[in-house]
């Protein structure tokens, strides 16, 4: 199916012609489109719980951000139509800001979690990570004040564009690879869990003891011991820099009548970089290093237990920051 091409043939889905019908979906209701990929590889990772109250964990991991947040519904129509989409030419777009940003980096987390409090009825748990952080690779594409109307295919105005390209040396040579080019550097992770436990339920260590009971000849876990669950945590605090690769750029664009076969000579984010600083130059110069903010987290949750395997859970995840500082 189209759905498993998607997955395992990634190359061959961005190229196929029909992409826009089968993979896309746009809406005159949402004024702005985010989109976010994230790819998380984890390592085999060990746990030693070594106290009935006390566990320490540890887990490497490999991690992939890709991020295009707050890019104008009709900006993005015409990019996926090659600029070919009439109902969109010469209409004045005011976009306050967007940004384009990729990150990729390993960390290597340690974490310690306790039973702070068991008494009967209640039980409170916490935990914390600590994680060091090395940068493979990063960059990120920024604006401000954009605006711009697209005449036709061929030519663009662009009254103002104040906009930073910064990457590092194996994004703009298009070789990342796995070596590291940013940090060391420190992340933090910090959460808590609430449960209620109804009866005179005791717990005595951070994991509990599993009791099995046969169902029609089934070996299955008894239920959940907790009648009330409730947590929050706040993932990925922290921040890697990186050196500033000399092809990043600081750019201003303002100027009508700009023919599109004008950047037929950027062919990578590099050459991309040399052609706004040589041709757009801004006020200020780069500077010699950039840092990029991890995907920093505020989760909260809470589940509640009827009877028998009947539940009710809730949830709520909210990005606190991201792209550069």
């Amino acid at each position: 199916s189209h759905d498993t091409q998607g997955i395992f043939e990634p190359t061959r889905t961005g190229s196929d012609p029909d992409f826009n019908r089968q993979y896309l979906r746009f809406s005159d209701l949402t004024q702005y489109y985010s989109a976010y990929t994230n790819i998380h590889i984890q390592a085999p990772a060990v746990l030693w719980q070594f106290s009935p109250r006390d566990a320490l964990g540890f887990a490497p991991s490999l991690r992939v951000f890709m991020n295009v947040d707050h890019l104008d519904r009709r900006l993005g129509r015409l990019a996926i139509e090659g600029l070919d989409y009439p109902p969109y030419w010469n209409y004045d777009q005011d976009n306050v800001y967007m940004r384009i940003d990729a990150h990729a980096y390993a960390e290597y987390a340690l974490t310690y979690a306790r039973t702070l409090y068991n008494d009967e009825g209640l039980v409170i748990k916490a935990g914390i990570t600590g994680k060091l952080l090395q940068g493979i690779s990063a960059a990120e594409f920024q604006g401000t004040g954009f605006t711009h109307s697209v005449q036709n295919t061929d030519t663009i105005d662009i009254r103002r564009f104040d906009g930073e390209l910064y990457m590092s040396q194996g994004v703009a040579n298009q070789s990342p690879g796995f070596q590291f080019e940013g940090g060391p550097s420190f992340g933090v992770d910090l959460g808590m869990i609430f449960e209620i436990h109804s009866g005179n339920y005791q717990k005595r260590g951070l994991v509990s003891q599993r009791n099995y009971v046969r169902k029609k000849g089934f070996l299955t876990e008894d239920e959940t011991p907790y009648s009330a669950r409730f947590g929050f945590s706040v993932s990925d605090l922290g921040v890697l820099s990186y050196a500033t690769d000399p092809r990043s750029a600081i750019f201003y664009i303002s100027r009508d009548s700009i023919p599109i076969d004008e950047f037929n000579t950027v062919g990578s984010v590099a050459d991309l970089g040399t052609f706004l600083e040589t041709n757009y130059p801004g006020i200020n110069s780069n500077d010699s290093s950039f840092s990029m903010l991890l995907p920093t987290t505020l989760r909260c949750f809470g589940d509640l237990k009827f009877i028998y395997n009947l539940g009710l859970h809730a949830g709520l995840q909210v990005g606190l920051f991201g792209g550069v500082s």
